[in-house]
Order: structure tokens, then C-alpha cells, then sequence
């Protein structure tokens, strides 16, 4: 199974509602998370790579601490998955006012083959 594709199962199993881009629209009522495969890098002369992964967590504008909450059951959920890893960077806080949420960005990465 893909790193992708074991991010998203496990937040599902954990009960994160989780999309890919495209996947939700319109106003969010409740705390999601959109997943987003980035960039894939070489590491030096071999055949394997680390690709970024963007969590971009959502919480209803009215309900801020909903994206605290959420942020911390990402953290918790990918914590078994030793073979993807949180890079500390957390970024693009800010409001999404067109659909009138909080959002935050976690990013992950992982090893691959190139």
C-alpha cells in the first residue's frame, strides 16, 4: 500500500473524515482534513526519495478549538506509522473565509523508490 493510501485508511479508521482535493465542497460544518501528496525529492545518488505529504486540517470558523482537537487526533493516528514521519513543519494557519473555516497545514513525509 502506498504511503498515501495508509494515511488516509488510518485516519478513516480512526474516524478523521478525510478527502482528497476536489473531494468536499461548500461550507464545512464539522472538523475534516484534505490529504495532499507534494513533492517527492532524491535523496543523493540512490534510487529512493522523500515525498511530502500536506494534512490541511479544517474547523468551522465559530469552532477554533475544534482544529486544535483535530490536530492533535492526526498526531495520534499517524503515530503507529513509523515509516511516515511528521517533518515538524506546521504552516498556512489562516482562515478560509469562502468557506468559512480555520485551517492549518501538517506536513509528513516518507521514504520511496524512485
Amino acid at each position: 500500500m502506498t504511503p498515501l493510501k495508509q494515511i488516509y485508511e488510518t485516519l478513516k479508521q480512526a474516524g478523521i473524515p478525510v478527502y482528497f482535493p476536489g473531494q468536499h465542497t461548500g461550507i464545512g460544518m464539522t472538523p475534516y482534513v484534505v490529504l495532499r501528496e507534494g513533492e517527492t525529492k532524491p535523496n543523493g545518488t540512490n534510487l529512493t526519495g522523500t515525498t511530502a505529504f500536506e494534512l490541511i486540517a479544517y474547523a468551522p470558523i465559530h469552532n477554533y478549538t475544534g482544529l486544535t482537537g483535530l490536530t492533535d487526533l492526526i498526531r495520534q493516528a499517524l503515530k503507529p506509522l513509523v515509516h511516515i514521519r511528521p517533518t515538524g513543519r506546521v504552516y498556512g494557519q489562516g482562515i478560509e473565509s469562502e468557506y468559512q473555516m480555520h485551517r492549518v497545514i501538517l506536513e509528513y513525509e516518507a521514504q520511496r523508490r524512485l
